[in-house]
């Protein structure tokens, strides 16, 4: 499936926003990655939420989630490949897979946020 996807981008290269995957920011090219669906807690006393990697249905869904961002600065979207995905409950734009693909063609793509 294909799927839209916010990174950070850092000296020309993919971060995923957050954690990452096993501590490690940085997002490999051309290899699939995965992340294990678990409950986690976040530092704002939210309830437990289930965490995997969050991607967009389509670019409408993702501009609409934009308003929601603070910090768009070298932030950017990109299509990325994904296996099954899941709806998220707390979020009406967002969605959970566990695995994403990012291919050098689609980040050489990538929309930079801040000019949206």
């Amino acid at each position: 499936m294909i799927r839209w996807k916010v990174f950070e981008e850092k000296n020309g290269l993919p971060l995923f926003l957050y954690h990452g995957v096993n501590g490690d920011r940085k997002v490999p090219l051309n290899v699939w990655v995965k992340a294990e669906y678990k409950e986690v807690v976040d530092g704002s006393g939210q309830k437990p939420y289930l965490s995997a990697f969050h991607v967009f249905k389509d670019k409408t869904a993702l501009i609409k989630w934009l308003t929601s961002l603070k910090k768009k600065k070298n932030r950017c979207a990109v299509k990325v490949s994904t296996g099954m995905v899941k709806d998220k409950k707390s979020s009406k734009y967002s969605m959970l897979t566990g695995k994403i693909r990012l291919s050098k063609k689609e980040w050489d793509k990538r929309i930079p946020l801040e000019e949206e």
